[in-house]
């Protein structure tokens, strides 16, 4: 039985048509959000991992504000999408689950899957070398110092809204890195990690398992693809230049667009829901062509 305060592996599965992060700049007002979308939520972050497409969450706390966490984070991720590309509510069809985690076991494996997101997807980086998420929080020996950062209590209010592009009020304490993310030490439990994995051998061993299928069928998010939606994206221009002479995707016609979405198949093996998200294709006429 679900009581107040349990652990929760929060997630969203890959948009149909929309990246919810394309550049830097979206990753760090992601980060950013973190902590302003948990206070606002009450509850706690233990660990996290941002993707193009999609994010997962280790919170705690009851399930209805684990629930409210994550419709306010897609709300500024939309937000954020609107003012920036111009698009109206573009993460309102990424689909949510909440799945509460009832052992000890499985939330040290669903703190490793999580972590280990960005090496599923095919990055050539270890979990503590990516930068979006709080793999590298865990047994750092206590050296949180980061070069050309600041506290928050050190900035005026007129340069924390313009470095952070935000509102919302942040504790004195918090640090802020020389490129305006806020240092995720701040709002996630990563000493209280560090206790439940004991030392970094059980933690390595632990990120070495093979769990991901049984997370992911836990958790209602389906295995993600080989490639990364913004690795097929940077592809298509020049597949575009490669087949047809045509420098833009954008610049097909209709009928080139759909053979190109042949030829993403053929060349990556994507399915039909990445190339929809990635070309902007109508997914039901995507499915009845490539099956």
């Amino acid at each position: 039985m679900r009581g107040q305060d349990d652990f929760y592996h929060i997630c969203t599965n890959g948009m149909n048509r929309k990246l919810m992060f394309r550049c830097e700049e979206d990753f760090i007002s992601g980060m950013n959000s973190i902590p302003v979308c948990s206070a606002s939520a009450g509850i706690r972050i233990y660990a996290f991992c941002l993707m193009d497409n999609h994010v997962h969450f280790i919170a705690k706390g009851p399930e209805q504000a684990c629930i409210s966490f994550i419709r306010l984070y897609k709300r500024l991720r939309s937000s954020w999408a609107g003012s920036r590309y111009g698009e109206k509510t573009p993460f309102g069809d990424a689909d949510i689950s909440i799945s509460c985690i009832d052992t000890a076991e499985y939330l040290l494996t669903a703190i490793a899957y999580v972590l280990r997101n960005p090496v599923a997807a095919g990055l050539p980086v270890m979990p503590w070398a990516y930068r979006w998420s709080s793999a590298s929080l865990y047994f750092r020996g206590g050296q949180l110092s980061l070069p050309g950062s600041r506290r928050i209590s050190e900035m005026s209010i007129s340069e924390q809204r313009s470095v952070l592009k935000s509102r919302a009020g942040f504790p004195d304490t918090y640090i802020i890195e020389a490129d305006g993310v806020i240092f995720p030490g701040c709002y996630t439990e990563y000493e209280a990690v560090e206790k439940m994995f004991a030392s970094p051998k059980r933690m390595l061993y632990y990120l070495s398992k093979n769990d991901d299928i049984s997370v992911a069928l836990e958790s209602g998010i389906v295995a993600k693809a080989r490639y990364r939606d913004s690795e097929i994206a940077n592809s298509l221009d020049w597949l575009c230049m490669e087949k047809f002479h045509c420098r833009k995707f954008s610049a097909l016609p209709i009928e080139r667009q759909y053979l190109m979405a042949k030829e993403l198949r053929r060349r990556y093996g994507c399915p039909t829901s990445q190339i929809s998200r990635v070309t902007g294709l109508d997914p039901d006429l995507l499915r009845e062509m490539l099956g």
